[in-house]
């Protein structure tokens, strides 16, 4: 094992809450809750560390790395109570709500599918249930999995070779579901 600082904690915070992915060439990204929502990623040249989001955002977060190489994220916005979704292209970073009804968004795991659309699932705090949101052509949908069986904790997605979801998660008793 070789272990790299990649970011020192700003007073008081500590980061939390990452997720990481490798690119093509093998290098490392990551992203992380530090107060605000940060992505660091490593090049020959170095790690990079950038801000994504702040005020209070990005606990839960989930990153997945598209075909070129960009970073997708999925996380909990603590100060709104949101599942929020932020992606990176070309022209920088981009922000989509995905749901936004109660207290949503906690536990993310996000995949993204043979067309590069995002689905993640996440804990609904509000109503104590499992949740599935899909991006598609039409935009985004988001899917009611388990309400009966859910504690509302832990949650990881894997999609199949046809895009359907997978979802594995803490149910009720701390026993392990499968969906």
């Amino acid at each position: 094992w070789h272990v790299q600082v990649v970011d020192d904690p700003i007073p008081n915070f500590e980061p939390e809450h990452t997720s990481i992915a490798l690119d093509e060439s093998g290098y490392p990204h990551i992203s992380y809750h530090n107060y605000n929502l940060y992505y660091a990623h490593q090049d020959a040249a170095g790690w990079h560390i950038e801000t994504v989001d702040v005020s209070r955002v990005g606990r839960y977060s989930s990153l997945a790395l598209d075909e070129s190489g960009y970073a997708h994220i999925s996380y909990f916005n603590d100060g709104d109570g949101d599942l929020e979704y932020a992606y990176q292209d070309a022209s920088g970073w981009h922000y989509v709500t995905v749901d936004s009804v109660g207290s949503v968004g906690w536990y993310t795991s996000l995949a993204l599918d043979s067309s590069g659309y995002a689905h993640i699932s996440y804990s609904d705090d509000t109503n104590d249930a499992l949740k599935h949101a899909y991006q598609g052509a039409s935009g985004w949908h988001v899917q009611v999995v388990d309400s009966e069986g859910y504690t509302g904790e832990a949650t990881s997605l894997a999609l199949d070779e046809s895009g359907y979801a997978h979802i594995s998660y803490r149910g009720n008793g701390g026993v392990l579901n499968y969906a």
